[in-house]
């Protein structure tokens, strides 16, 4: 058994955990984490996760997670089962990161708005028109669920995709 965060210097712990179940498929991993997104809870239960919780969370359930997982059962604190119960219930939609549904040009179009270009610079840089820099910039915003510059880099630093 591995207790894991997915937040760890050098290697992702969502890295660790796929690359455990691909070497070591009966390694039970329960992920001990400050992440209660849905999107990191369904990207770490795809990956072979066994366990979710957070590191708020009381010593007394962590002790009940560490045995229940070692015994072979699942364990999920209150906010990683609500996310698997709504995916079972809506398993059409993508509750996954939504960075991982752009385009490569959305994605060109995502770090260079980060960057701090302006939608004429993109245009200029990506050699297209203005206009089609407008609709990508527009469908990043949309696809990643922000209302503007300023969410997008916090969403960028959230996830580290800055440089």
């Amino acid at each position: 058994m591995v207790v894991t965060d997915l937040s760890m210097p050098r290697l992702s712990g969502l890295e660790v955990i796929r690359r455990l179940y691909e070497t070591l498929p009966d390694t039970r991993v329960l992920v001990l984490t400050m992440h209660q997104e849905d999107e990191y809870i369904l990207q770490a239960v795809r990956a072979g996760a066994t366990g979710y919780m957070v590191k708020d969370s009381p010593a007394a359930e962590l002790l009940a997670a560490v045995h229940s997982v070692h015994a072979g059962k699942g364990y999920f604190g209150p906010q990683a089962a609500r996310a698997l119960a709504e995916q079972l219930r809506h398993p059409e939609r993508d509750l996954g990161d939504p960075y991982g549904r752009l385009t490569a040009r959305e994605r060109e179009v995502f770090h260079l708005i980060a960057e701090g270009l302006t939608t004429k610079e993109i245009a200029r840089q990506l050699s297209i028109s203005v206009k089609t820099a407008e609709n990508h910039r527009a469908r990043v915003l949309e696809k990643l669920g922000v209302r503007n510059t300023v969410e997008l880099v916090r969403y960028a630093l959230r996830k580290r995709l800055l440089d």
